[in-house]
């Protein structure tokens, strides 16, 4: 019985030395690209829902049938207004995905780096 316990203990610690190593490898690797896909995926989705590419192609068609020069100049610049107000959106949007990318870049640096120095205090404090 005490051999069992032994043998699922180490293999136990085994798998948990792997998986701690590992880790690191799966967060700059698999985990970036499942993060890049699912950043392409949500601007493309944005892109959709804000309908900028109808808008721009759209840009010179005059609204509600108004086909004289005052109603073209109008709705020229009515359409232009508003893809700037949806472009702007969308940008602020890619700007946040940006972040979030940078953020999952340095995070385990920065959990480590704080780890150590947490480290480094109780080990000073305790030399006190």
């Amino acid at each position: 019985m005490s051999l069992s316990v032994v043998t699922v203990a180490s293999r136990l610690v085994q798998e948990e030395l792997v998986s701690v190593f590992s880790y690191p490898v799966w967060w700059y690797s698999t985990g970036l690209t499942n993060l890049l896909s699912w950043i392409q995926e949500g601007l493309r989705y944005r892109w959709r829902k804000y309908a900028l590419g109808l808008w721009l192609s759209h840009l010179t068609t005059p609204m509600y049938g108004e086909y004289s020069w005052i109603g073209r100049i109008i709705s020229f610049f009515m359409r232009i207004a508003v893809v700037f107000g949806r472009g702007l959106a969308w940008f602020m949007e890619a700007l946040v995905y940006g972040l979030l990318f940078v953020v999952w870049l340095v995070w385990p640096v920065a959990a480590l780096l704080g780890l150590l120095v947490s480290l480094a205090g109780f080990a000073a404090r305790n030399l006190v």
